[in-house]
């Protein structure tokens, strides 16, 4: 059975994973735009957005950036 803090962890993951789908989608960008705009890996964006990769903060900020949201914008859901 998984630990409390894991189960909190890929809580946390996935709604960090809608947010950045949510904010994109809204934008009418692809995850290859996305991940240009961030210089980021395309395949990464979509291990994010599936909830398989945890990003740092740094991540989330350079996404936020490319979005041309605020890092709270990004986290508002969170």
């Amino acid at each position: 059975m998984p630990s409390p803090n894991t189960i909190e962890k890929n809580e946390f993951t996935n709604k960090v994973a809608l947010e950045i789908q949510k904010l994109r989608k809204s934008k009418k960008i692809s995850q290859e735009e996305l991940a240009e705009k961030a210089n980021l890996n395309t395949s990464y964006i979509g291990h994010l957005e599936r909830g398989l990769y945890s990003p740092t903060l740094y991540v989330m900020w350079k996404i936020a950036k490319a979005l041309k949201v605020t890092l709270s914008d990004l986290t508002k859901g969170i």
